[in-house]
């Protein structure tokens, strides 16, 4: 009977660690001109739309002599991704656009990308009734080197999981210059753009609630104890290397994040949250796991 036991154990691990390989999704959304959605804001023709604007860009210029800015408005439909996929890792992709006559990235051009915290609508959406945003884990865009430089592989994961664990909050992102001097320009390719490879394009990977696959090892690199778990949960991890931890419940919503941390060993306090299954995603330079425990 003990033999029996310890066969169906092996099979439900093999089947377990089978599962996480299958886990994993990557989604790419690079929309173009109709169901992409983005907006140019011209501070010099504050009434206007510009919701078809090949530009991604912001600049301070001047035209005929006169002193203008430029903001744009950008937005990612994440509905595709399940209620309960685990945000694992999420990159923004901007390539310069050399087919117009605006400025390209040009002089001390440094950008802030910004969550937008209010609606907005690509086609009535102007510089006069532009949306709120908030400076609150804003993405910062280096200094350009290069007049054409694309911008590939920005991480905007903290973006990326807040919308999908509160998809009522996903209006976009905002690009703007830190330093507002003029001839300061940074310019990338809108959905608008008649080149669909250069349009931008947003990667992100999820995981379906079972975890992260152990290539070539058996063992998990960090362990929970005790599990289930009562009023506390201990995470050992197998070194003391700078990580981010993150807690999601079964539906992928975020419950605790902590970035980031240096410790062998974290525990935290369960009071007040509801029985279940919840996966902990611990991130380091190198390695991504996620593994679950259960709350009685």
């Amino acid at each position: 009977m003990n033999l029996l036991k310890h066969c169906i154990v092996v099979i439900l691990i093999l089947l377990f660690r089978t599962s996480f390989v299958c886990a994993q999704q990557t989604l790419t959304l690079q929309p173009g001109p109709v169901s992409g959605k983005d907006a140019f804001l011209n501070e010099l023709y504050p009434s206007t739309n510009f919701g078809g604007h090949p530009d991604f860009i912001s600049y301070s210029w001047t035209f005929n002599g006169v002193e203008g800015l430029g903001v744009s408005l950008l937005e990612f439909d994440l509905s595709v991704i399940p209620a309960n996929g685990i945000i694992l890792d999420a990159r923004l992709y901007l390539c310069h656009n050399p087919a117009t006559f605006s400025a390209g990235q040009a002089n001390s051009n440094s950008c802030y990308l910004r969550k937008v915290t209010d609606p907005w609508n690509e086609t009535t959406v102007t510089w006069n009734n532009a949306p709120n945003t908030t400076v609150s884990g804003q993405v910062i865009l280096a200094k350009s080197t290069l007049t054409n430089q694309d911008y590939p592989n920005i991480n905007v994961l903290p973006f990326v999981q807040d919308w999908h664990n509160n998809p009522a909050s996903n209006h976009g992102m905002f690009l703007e210059l830190a330093d507002k001097s003029l001839y300061n320009s940074m310019k990338f390719c809108s959905s608008d753009c008649a080149d669909s490879l250069k349009r931008p394009k947003l990667v992100i990977k999820y995981d379906l609630g079972v975890g992260m696959p152990r290539v070539g090892r058996s063992a998990p690199l960090f362990s929970i104890y005790p599990n289930p778990a009562n009023d506390e949960v201990t995470f050992v991890f197998a070194d003391q290397s700078e990580r981010s931890v993150t807690i999601f419940d079964a539906w992928g919503r975020t419950q605790i994040s902590y970035t980031p941390i240096s410790l062998q060993r974290c525990s935290v306090r369960l009071d007040g949250w509801k029985p279940g299954v919840y996966y902990v995603r611990s991130a380091t330079g190198t390695t991504v796991e996620v593994e679950k425990f259960i709350l009685k």
